[in-house]
C-alpha cells in the first residue's frame, strides 16, 4: 500500500506523536508498505530524507511559526534551567509577553496554522503524483487534520483516518486558540473533518464518548487505539546521569503546566519528606520544561541545585536514562478526566515504583494505574500534608516486588506491533473486535 501521515512532530522532536507515528510508520514501512510522512522542517537536517525505511518530506515554518520555540521556559544545560524556572529574563519575559498578547490571540487554528499551506502544497503534490491508498493525519496540531481535509475534497480515492492524540474543540484547560474569539469556528472545523474521515482514533474512552456526543453522526466511525508503550530497548544507550550512592531520586520527566500539571502537590510532599528519615537521601529531579510553573519553585529556592534538580529540555536517551536510574517515578495527573499521560506507558515498562499525584479519585492515570502493581495514586487533599505518613507510604512503595516476566499481560495491548495493526485495520476498513482491558474501566 501507498500510505501518507501528515504528522507535524516527528523524529528528532521528543514528542508523545513523535514516538506513537515513528513507531507505527517504521512498522508499515518494514511490511513493505511505501510510507511518506509531511512534517515540519529541522534546522540541520535535510528537506527530503529515508529514515529507517520511511520517507520524510520537511517542510520549514516562517518567522512566526517559530516564534513559540524562541522563548523556551528552560533551556537543556542544567545550570541555565535551575535559574530560568524560578526567574526569567526580563527580556525573555518581555517577548513571551508579546508573543502571548498578539499572534497567539488570533491565530487559528493553532500555532501551525502558517506551516498549512506549505504541507498542503507537499501533501497534493505527492498525491498527484502517485495516488495513496490511506491517508492519516495527526494531531496537535489540529492544522494537520485541515490538510488531510484538503487532500480528501480535492482527491477522494484514497481511506482517511483521523487521529486525535489530544482533543480540540473542548480542550478547555490549554486551548489550542482563543476560543472567545473561534470556539464555534473550532465546532465547525471538526464537525467536517468527522464528517469526511472514514475513521476517527482517539485514546481514551472518556474522548470517545465526549467526540460521540458532540458529533452523533460519526459516533460509529469513532474508535480507541490505546496509547503506546515505547520500546525502550531501541532507545540508545547514554551515560549514567546520577552520581552518588544511596540517595533516593524522585524522577519526573515531563512538561509543567499550570492548567493542568502543576507540581505544588509534588513539592509539598517532598517538602514533608525533608521531615523523615529520607530527609538527607532524597533527591528530586524534574526534566522538561517548567513552563509557566516558575512560581511554584519560589519557596524552595535555597533546595535548587541541592535536593531539587531542574533539568530542563533533555535529549530522548537522556530522559530514559534517568527513569530506569530513578528509586521512584512521579507522575502528575491531567487535570482533564479525559487525557491518560502516555509516560505512564513507559513507566510500566521499565517495572519501577511509580508515585501517581492526582487531585481526584476519578483520574484516568489513578483507573489505568490500577492495573499495575507497583503504583501508588495519592489524591491531593490540599491540606498539610503527615511526614509519618509519608514516610510510610513512600516505604511501602520501595518495597514492592518488581513485576516479573507475564506479570503484565495487558502491556502487550500498547506494544508497537498491535497499535500499528490497529491502525491498519482503520486503513483498510477491517476492525478488530478484540478489546483493550486496560481502557475498559477509563471508558
Amino acid at each position: 500500500m501507498r500510505l501518507l501521515l501528515v504528522c507535524y512532530w516527528y523524529a528528532p522532536f521528543v514528542n508523545p506523536r513523535t514516538f506513537r507515528w515513528g513507531a507505527v510508520a517504521e512498522r508499515w514501512a518494514a511490511q513493505g508498505h511505501h510510507v511518506d510522512v509531511v512534517t515540519v522542517g529541522v534546522p540541520g537536517l535535510a528537506d527530503r530524507e529515508v529514515v529507517n525505511g520511511v520517507h520524510l518530506h520537511r517542510l520549514r515554518e516562517g518567522f512566526l511559526g517559530r516564534a513559540r520555540s524562541m522563548f523556551p521556559a528552560s533551556g537543556p544545560p542544567q545550570e541555565a534551567a535551575q535559574a530560568a524556572a524560578v526567574r526569567e529574563p526580563a527580556r525573555l519575559r518581555a517577548a513571551r509577553w508579546v508573543y502571548g498578547h498578539s499572534w497567539r490571540k488570533v491565530y487559528w487554528p493553532d500555532f501551525a496554522c502558517l506551516w498549512y499551506f506549505a504541507a498542503r502544497g507537499a501533501a497534493l503534490r505527492l498525491a498527484e503524483r502517485a495516488p495513496y491508498d490511506g491517508v492519516v493525519s495527526v494531531s496537535d496540531p489540529f492544522t494537520d487534520h485541515l490538510v488531510g481535509l484538503a487532500l480528501r475534497r480535492r482527491l477522494r480515492r484514497h481511506r482517511w483516518v483521523v487521529d486525535f492524540g489530544d482533543p480540540f474543540s473542548f480542550l478547555e484547560h490549554t486551548p489550542t486558540n482563543n476560543h472567545a474569539l473561534y470556539g464555534r469556528l473550532n465546532v465547525r472545523a471538526e464537525r467536517a473533518v468527522f464528517r469526511e474521515a472514514d475513521a476517527v482514533a482517539v485514546t481514551t474512552g472518556p474522548t470517545r464518548d465526549i467526540y460521540a456526543g458532540l458529533f452523533p453522526e460519526a459516533a460509529g466511525r469513532i474508535h480507541v487505539v490505546p496509547p503506546l508503550a515505547p520500546a525502550l530497548e531501541s532507545v540508545p544507550p547514554h551515560p549514567p546521569v546520577f552520581a552518588g550512592a544511596g540517595r533516593v531520586r524522585l524522577v519526573y520527566p515531563g512538561t509543567l503546566l499550570r492548567a493542568i500539571r502543576d507540581p505544588g502537590f509534588l513539592l509539598r510532599l517532598f517538602e514533608a519528606l525533608q521531615r523523615t528519615r529520607f530527609a538527607d537521601a532524597a533527591e528530586l529531579h524534574l526534566l522538561g520544561t517548567v513552563g509557566d510553573c516558575g512560581s511554584f519553585f519560589e519557596p524552595y529556592r535555597e533546595w535548587i541545585g541541592r535536593k531539587v534538580f531542574l533539568h530542563g529540555r533533555v535529549v530522548r536517551e537522556y530522559a530514559v536514562q534517568a527513569m530506569r536510574e530513578a528509586s521512584v517515578l512521579v507522575n502528575l495527573g491531567n487535570d482533564t478526566p479525559y487525557q491518560l499521560p502516555s509516560k505512564i506507558l513507559e513507566y510500566a515498562a521499565l517495572g519501577k515504583p511509580v508515585l501517581n499525584l492526582v487531585k481526584s479519585e476519578d483520574d484516568s492515570s489513578a483507573r489505568f494505574l490500577a492495573a499495575y502493581p507497583r503504583a501508588q495514586s495519592w489524591v491531593d487533599s490540599r491540606g498539610p500534608l503527615d511526614p509519618a505518613e509519608v514516610e510510610r507510604r513512600l516505604e511501602a512503595l520501595l518495597a514492592t516486588p518488581v513485576p516479573g516476566a507475564g506479570d503484565l499481560p495487558w502491556l502487550e495491548a500498547h506494544g508497537p506491533e498491535r497499535i500499528a495493526d490497529e491502525y491498519m485495520r482503520l486503513m483498510t476498513g477491517r476492525r478488530s473486535g478484540a478489546a483493550h482491558p486496560t481502557l475498559t474501566g477509563a471508558a
